[in-house]
């Protein structure tokens, strides 16, 4: 025989109104859902950075042959009048920030005060020079940074920079009162300027 289980009023209340519930959401759910539809073989690519370097803005590679910066007086100006031109050429898709730093093979045998010796990089069509002392330039290289030359080149473009070196008196370190740095070797990147 079959017993019957007796629920109070408001147990009963309680179950039934569940299970009209549970019925309604899982219809009016399926009521509702429309078909799928997808956007189908897409491609994801990143934009690229690629900067290359010229001496004579003709012929771009990686790397270009070392300056010589003689005769820089100390205390006088900028050397060499009106500086060693560098043609930058963005490669690459995306705008891009130009940094720079000096490698830490730099042979300083008279111990000048790299924070007294500086690049100097002017637009050559004109406008605000970035002075750089080469110490800031060498820590930078040393704790895996650049620094920024304040300069912009959009895709495709080329810019074309004059380089120069300057020392203030205090550079001079030694008795003799010269200074020679071997092994300068300047790093330049460009950084992708998002935005």
């Amino acid at each position: 025989m079959l017993r019957r289980i007796r629920l109070t009023p408001l147990a009963r209340l309680v179950a039934v109104s569940s299970a009209i519930l549970l019925m309604l959401t899982g219809v009016s759910y399926a009521l509702f859902k429309s078909n799928d539809v997808m956007i189908q073989g897409s491609t994801i690519s990143s934009a690229t950075a690629r900067l290359l370097l010229s001496g004579n803005g003709t012929t771009y590679s990686d790397t270009l042959p070392g300056f010589a910066f003689l005769g820089v007086e100390p205390g006088g100006a900028p050397s060499p009048q009106p500086g060693y031109q560098v043609y930058f050429k963005n490669e690459g898709t995306s705008a891009l920030a130009l940094n720079i730093s000096l490698s830490t093979a730099l042979a300083n045998p008279q111990n000048a005060r790299l924070d007294h010796v500086f690049l100097v990089v002017t637009p050559a069509s004109g406008g605000q020079s970035t002075r750089l002392s080469l110490a800031s330039l060498y820590d930078a290289y040393a704790g895996g940074r650049s620094v920024s030359m304040n300069a912009q080149l959009p895709p495709g473009q080329v810019g074309r920079y004059l380089l120069q070196i300057e020392m203030e008196p205090t550079a001079v370190a030694s008795a003799q009162g010269t200074v020679t740095l071997n092994v300068v070797d300047f790093f330049f990147v460009g950084m992708a300027v998002n935005g």
